[in-house]
């Protein structure tokens, strides 16, 4: 994520990137001095800041190498941000067209589709259309509906 922050800054100097998580590490602090001006941190964001932060942000960088289902992506989606991750476990299911995939071995390349489709409106509002399409395939409602109806399957048997 950081590298690709990195190469965004040469085309859009003022780019901030916000990170949610935990505290920063001692290691992390280090490598982030070069862009600290363009970096803010929030530690355990609540619910309600982070839909915020979603509101507000262009997109989702996902930078994950392990996922079990892949909710920030889909909380992005759903909050008008692009999200940008790995395809790999849950990913594919979860973000479908809605996003640009991650490749790991070519930074540049991911920089430049970011950078496009910030720069064209319509490209931008297309695959926002898309995320939200994709979004609202997944709900609470419809996970408790299909667990209830396997747990009867199999009491069923």
């Amino acid at each position: 994520a950081l590298k690709i922050f990195s190469l965004i800054l040469e085309d859009i100097p003022n780019a901030k990137l916000i990170v949610c998580g935990s505290p920063p590490r001692q290691n992390e602090v280090n490598i982030t001095q070069n862009i600290k001006n363009s970096l803010k941190w929030i530690s355990f964001p609540s619910d309600e800041e982070l839909k915020d932060i979603f509101l507000n942000s262009f997109a989702l960088l996902y930078t994950s190498s392990y996922e079990g289902f892949g909710l920030p992506i889909l909380e992005a989606m759903s909050n008008g941000c692009i999200p940008v991750a790995r395809n790999h476990s849950s990913i594919p299911e979860v973000m479908g067209n809605a996003g640009i995939y991650l490749d790991n071995d070519d930074f540049a390349q991911t920089t430049k589709n970011l950078i496009q489709i910030f720069q064209d409106t319509k490209k931008h509002d297309y695959i926002l259309h898309r995320g939200f399409k994709q979004a609202s395939k997944f709900s609470w409602f419809k996970t408790a509906s299909d667990t209830i109806r396997f747990y009867k399957s199999l009491l069923e048997k």
